[in-house]
């Protein structure tokens, strides 16, 4: 059985170096997100990626990496993204560290079992 339905998708962009109080500054967001009802979640963690300054950070072994790409992607109705959004700003700033948002209409199939 499935059912469909649209929602919102909000992608999450980071580095597995930014901290808030000692932990990953995803992991207090995947937390937060989940005690304030946000439908699911899920951290991709990168090999590969370059932000705003164009250094191009990786994982190979030749390479001194100082930060991996995360992106987290949420995906629930356009109330709880706003939610998701405004808990994501306090943590950047709590935080002091940079990143980016993005965030589009989705169509959603729901697979149940």
């Amino acid at each position: 059985m499935y059912e469909e339905k649209e929602a919102y998708l909000l992608r999450i962009f980071l580095t597995d170096k930014d901290k808030y109080k000692g932990k990953s500054l995803f992991e207090h967001l995947l937390e937060n997100f989940k005690d304030k009802g946000i439908q699911g979640a899920t951290v991709f963690h990168g090999i590969a990626g370059y932000g705003n300054k164009k250094m191009i950070h990786s994982a190979g072994i030749l390479s001194v990496s100082d930060a991996l790409p995360v992106v987290i992607e949420v995906c629930d109705d356009f109330k709880n993204i706003k939610l998701a959004i405004n808990i994501t700003k306090e943590f950047f700033e709590k935080a002091n560290v940079g990143g980016f948002l993005t965030y589009e209409k989705a169509h959603v199939i729901f697979f149940k079992n």
